[in-house]
C-alpha cells in the first residue's frame, strides 16, 4: 500500500519567500534533502494509505472543489526535534476545519498513514524548511529563525495529492475563487 499526502500549496510570491527560506536553511545546515528531491513549500492536511490511487484522486478532487483561496499567517519557527525544522502557521479555525473536513470525507475509505500527527485531534500544521536533519544539522539550521521577519501571510491557492517517499505530485487542483 502506498502513502499519499493531501497538501496545500501557495501563491507564487509565497513560494518564492518560503523557497528562499528552504534554500537558506539548507545552506546553514548542510542538509539539502528538500532541495534534492524538489519538495515544494506546502502544508500537509492529511496522509493516508491507499492502493487505489484513482479513487483517492477522485475524492480529493471533489474535496478541492469546495475550497476557496484563503490566507495563512506564519508566526514562528517550530521543530520536531532534532529531525525537522518548519515555519509554523497559526492554527486558526479555517485550517482546523479543513483538516477535520478532509478526514471526515476520507476516513471511511482510507486508513490514515502511520503518522498520527495529521489526525484532527493531534494535527500540528507546518511548512517544512528542513527534514531528515541530524542533531548537528538541526542546531545549525535553527539560525534561520533570526533571518525571518515574522509574522508573514501566505495565500493558499491550490490543493495537491502527492505520493510520499519520495515526494511525487499526482495531481494539483487550483482552488476556486468565489
Amino acid at each position: 500500500m502506498d502513502t499519499y499526502a493531501i497538501v496545500l500549496y501557495f501563491d507564487d510570491a509565497t513560494n518564492k519567500t518560503i523557497g528562499n527560506m528552504i534554500e537558506r536553511t539548507a545552506a546553514l545546515s548542510g542538509n539539502s534533502y528538500m532541495l534534492d528531491i524538489n519538495i515544494p513549500p506546502h502544508v500537509t492536511l492529511g496522509c493516508f494509505f491507499s492502493d487505489e490511487q484513482s479513487d483517492l484522486l477522485e475524492k480529493v478532487g471533489a474535496f478541492a472543489k469546495n475550497i476557496t483561496p484563503f490566507e495563512v499567517t506564519f508566526d514562528a519557527i517550530g521543530a520536531f526535534e532534532p529531525y525537522v525544522l518548519f515555519a509554523s502557521p497559526v492554527k486558526d479555525e479555517r485550517l482546523t476545519q479543513l483538516n477535520a473536513l478532509l478526514h471526515e470525507s476520507l476516513l471511511n475509505s482510507y486508513e490514515p498513514a502511520e503518522n498520527a500527527n495529521y489526525l484532527p485531534d493531534r494535527w500540528m500544521p507546518h511548512c517544512s524548511l528542513a527534514v531528515r536533519l541530524d542533531a548537528e544539522q538541526f542546531a545549525k539550521a535553527k539560525a534561520i529563525e533570526a533571518e525571518i521577519d515574522f509574522p508573514f501571510t501566505a495565500l493558499v491557492t491550490k490543493i495537491a495529492l502527492a505520493k510520499c517517499n519520495p515526494y511525487n505530485e499526482v495531481a494539483i487542483w487550483k482552488i476556486n475563487e468565489e
